[in-house]
């Protein structure tokens, strides 16, 4: 499964046969651009001494200049929100992850959204490997890739953090294609689709209740 994801991700491009978006072969659209397409959560995804905020939403440099897309990348990543659209989700998201965290009265967000995330500052907050997930995943939520890709996001969260993640992808699902690869079979019930791979090809396909009924694999 994490070969489909760098696959998809553009991390290996010495591949036999095609692999096609629209239509489209993923190699001949610039790596830069297939960044903006594709969405991708690794388990090890990059974490900032930094704010909240910018966690979810990093600073950009602005020491090099965006380049322009290509037509057939601009055709692909037609209707995306701007980006100050993109800010002020990833307001939203980093405000309702500080309301979740301050529930239990700690104070340890009393910055709000501006708290710094590490030992760099004195005053800097230390996340558990839960939270780290759950901002992570609000990070991808974010974002306005028009596929985002999600190699076992969830795995530090318990059941209850699980089941709202979810329910949040589904509400904010849109226009948006959400690949998300699990070894678990509850991490993708409720998926519209589910692959079950085996050995490097495709042994059942359909919605977890059919799969259910069919009591294969």
């Amino acid at each position: 499964k994490t070969t489909i994801v760098k696959l998809l991700s553009g991390l290996y491009d010495n591949y036999e046969g095609e692999i096609r978006l629209n239509g489209i072969e993923l190699r001949e659209i610039p790596f830069r651009e297939r960044r903006r397409i594709f969405a991708v959560l690794f388990q090890d995804a990059a974490r900032y001494e930094d704010t909240i905020a910018h966690n979810i939403f990093p600073q950009e440099s602005q020491e090099t200049p965006a380049e322009e897309p290509d037509r057939r990348s601009q055709e692909l990543s037609a209707g995306e929100p701007d980006r100050r659209s993109q800010e002020l989700s990833a307001g939203r998201l980093a405000e309702e992850l500080v309301r979740e965290w301050e529930a239990d009265g700690s104070g340890r967000f009393s910055q709000g959204v501006d708290t710094f995330l590490g030992s760099v500052e004195e005053n800097g907050v230390i996340l558990s490997e839960g939270e780290w997930q759950q901002l992570l995943i609000a990070r991808e939520l974010a974002r306005s890739a028009q596929v985002r890709v999600l190699d076992e996001p969830m795995a530090s969260l318990d059941i209850f953090r699980q089941g709202k993640v979810y329910e949040q992808f589904m509400e904010d699902a849109g226009t948006h294609t959400t690949l998300l690869f699990s070894h678990h079979m509850a991490a993708v019930r409720n998926a519209k689709r589910i692959f079950v791979l085996r050995e490097g090809t495709v042994a059942e396909e359909g919605t977890h209740q059919q799969l259910m009924e069919e009591r294969g694999l």
